[in-house]
């Protein structure tokens, strides 16, 4: 492996590290902390058993044991099929034991629960890109940015994707874009721009 792949793989490692902390962190310690002070839920219920297993779940992903976490999201939403947070969960570990399609179907169940939800198309874009679906890819990152165009990393992968599809003017024009949004995307993608 050369010096190049080995930076871009530590690249792709880092983006998704970054998509799955943004993501669960919050929940992550939100439910810990309401759990520990023995705090009711917004709606002034008790914990649900989905949220119970979410967090279970949450526990498992956080130390990266995705196949331990993974039973726990999918109970989740027997319990409660409109679980967002669960659904998410299960395309995380799905995308990191390799399952892309089945990240797909979890993450288009985000997206059919909250439509407007960023990350699910931009995780929707990362898994359709692992299974070389790059036009996919595009519209579902490009999908990520018209929900929030300051998207970094879904310019990054959508860049990625256009040159895939040998489409180099608009991996230059993601390059542009990315300049004014992180340096470090716009590099890593303009080193991949054939001169």
């Amino acid at each position: 492996m050369t010096g190049g792949e080995s930076m871009r793989k530590a690249v792709c490692v880092l983006l998704i590290t970054l998509f799955i902390c943004s993501f669960f962190l919050p929940f992550v310690q939100a439910e810990e902390a309401g759990l520990e002070s023995g705090q009711e839920k917004g709606n002034g219920e008790q914990s649900t058993a989905a949220e119970e297993l979410c967090l279970a779940g949450l526990r498992f992903f956080s130390e990266e044991k995705f196949a331990e976490a993974l039973p726990f999201f999918e109970r989740a939403v027997k319990e409660n099929p409109d679980y967002l947070k669960a659904y998410f969960g299960i395309g995380e570990c799905n995308y990191h034991l390799g399952r892309y399609e089945e990240a797909i179907e979890a993450f288009k169940q985000v997206i059919r629960i909250e439509p407007g939800y960023a990350k699910a198309h931009y995780g929707l874009g990362v898994a359709y890109y692992k299974l070389d679906r790059f036009k996919e890819a595009i519209e579902a990152c490009k999908q990520a940015i018209h929900i929030k165009p300051d998207y970094a990393e879904a310019h990054f992968v959508l860049g990625l994707a256009y040159l895939k599809t040998g489409d180099k003017g608009s991996a230059l024009e993601e390059y542009r874009i990315l300049k004014n949004l992180n340096s470090d995307f716009a590099e890593q993608l303009f080193n991949r721009i054939p001169k």
